[in-house]
C-alpha cells in the first residue's frame, strides 16, 4: 500500500490490505495501515481521500478496539472523526429526499475496502476489476453524500469512545480491602483463592480484580514482606490470562506496579548456583502459599529469581503494548 509512481495513493492495494488486516492476514503491519487511515480522517475531513479513509475507519472500528494499545491513538482517531462530522454536517445532504443513504450496518471487509477505493479513485478501481461494478453511480452518490458520511463519522466517534472506556478504564477495587486485609496486613490466602479462579483462556473477573488490587497495594508502599507475594501475584495473572488479552489499561497498571519493585537483587549472587529448576510461573500461587507456611523448597521466592521474573514480565508487558519498540530487542 503506497503512492503510485505519479504520486497518487494506491487505493486498490489499500482495499486488499484493509480486507486482509481485518480478517487477520495483513500483508503490512496493521499499525501502518491504521496510521494511514487515522491521518486521512484527521487531516482531510470532507475531501475525497478523507472520505475514503472515513469509510475504512468505520469498517475497521472493532478491529481498532483490539489493535490500538495507546489511549492517544484512540483520541487522535476520535478527534478526527468528530472533526469530519462537523465539516460534513456543515455541507449537508447533497440532494435531500432524492436518494437513500446506505444503512449503517456492518459490511464485509473486502466490500469496505472496495467502497473506500471507489470513493478514492473510481477509475483505478474499475481498471483493476474489469466487468465488476462495485457500486452503481447512484450508490456512489449515496456513499459520498456529506449527509450520510456525517452520520458515519458520528457513529465511528461514538463507538470508539465506548471502546476507549472498555480498554483503558480500570475497575475500582477499594471494596476488596475488607477481603484481603486484616488489621491492615495482607491475607494471602484470600488473595490466592481469588487469583485461583483464573483457569480458562477467558479472563476471570474475580481473578483480574484481585490482580488489580495487588497492583494498587504494591504501589501504595506496603510492608516489605508483602512486596514479593504481591509482585508474584501480578506476574501469575499476566501469565495465566495472556490468552484472554488483558486490556491495555490493565496492562499499564501491571507495568506501573512492577516498575516499583526493587530489582537490586539482580546485581547480587544467590544461593542457587544451578538456577531455579522446577520453578514455573504457573505454580506461583503454590509458592505464595509456601511463604505463608514458612517454606520455600524450590527457591521460588529467592530474591534474585523473583527479580528476574518481575523483569521478564515487565518486558513482556512493554512488548505487548509497543511491539515495535526496537530497544526491547537489544
Amino acid at each position: 500500500m503506497s503512492a503510485e509512481s505519479d504520486g497518487r495513493f494506491d487505493y486498490v492495494a489499500f482495499a486488499d490490505e484493509l480486507a486482509g488486516m481485518i480478517e487477520g492476514y495483513p500483508l503490512l503491519g496493521p499499525e501502518y495501515t491504521l496510521a494511514v487511515i487515522s491521518l486521512g480522517v484527521a487531516k482531510e475531513a470532507g475531501e475525497r481521500h478523507g472520505n475514503a479513509m472515513l469509510v475504512a475507519a468505520w469498517s475497521a472500528r472493532w478491529y481498532v478496539e483490539f489493535e490500538f494499545t495507546a489511549a492517544g491513538d484512540f483520541d487522535y482517531l476520535i478527534e478526527g472523526a468528530e472533526r469530519a462530522e462537523q465539516v460534513l454536517r456543515a455541507s449537508g445532504c447533497t440532494v435531500p429526499g432524492e436518494h437513500r443513504h446506505p444503512p449503517l450496518v456492518d459490511i464485509e471487509p473486502e466490500d469496505a475496502g472496495a467502497i473506500a477505493a471507489v470513493i478514492g479513485d473510481a477509475e483505478a478501481w474499475a481498471a483493476s476489476e474489469p466487468g465488476y461494478e462495485m457500486l452503481s453511480p447512484a450508490e456512489i452518490d449515496a456513499w459520498t453524500c456529506p449527509g450520510f458520511l456525517a452520520d458515519l463519522a458520528a457513529e465511528l466517534a461514538k463507538d470508539l469512545r465506548g471502546a476507549r472506556r472498555r480498554r483503558f478504564e480500570v475497575p475500582a477495587t477499594e471494596h476488596l480491602d475488607a477481603r484481603f486485609l486484616v488489621d491492615g496486613r495482607l491475607q494471602a490466602g484470600a488473595l490466592l483463592t481469588d487469583l485461583g479462579q483464573q483457569e480458562s483462556r477467558s479472563i476471570d473477573p474475580t481473578a483480574q480484580a484481585a490482580s488489580i488490587w495487588a497492583c494498587r497495594r504494591l504501589l501504595g508502599n506496603p510492608p516489605v514482606e508483602e512486596r514479593t507475594p504481591l509482585a508474584l501475584a501480578v506476574c501469575f495473572m499476566l501469565d495465566a490470562s495472556r490468552w484472554g488479552s488483558p486490556a491495555p489499561g490493565v496492562l499499564l497498571l501491571y507495568r506501573e506496579a512492577l516498575r516499583s519493585f526493587d530489582l537490586s537483587a539482580l546485581d547480587q549472587p544467590c544461593s542457587h548456583p544451578d538456577g531455579h529448576p522446577g520453578v514455573d510461573v504457573k505454580d506461583t500461587l503454590e509458592h505464595i502459599g509456601d511463604q505463608e507456611a514458612g517454606v520455600d523448597p524450590h527457591g521460588a521466592r529467592c530474591p534474585r529469581r523473583t527479580a528476574e521474573l518481575v523483569r521478564e514480565t515487565f518486558t513482556d508487558i512493554t512488548r505487548h503494548l509497543d511491539p515495535y519498540d526496537e530497544e526491547l530487542d537489544d
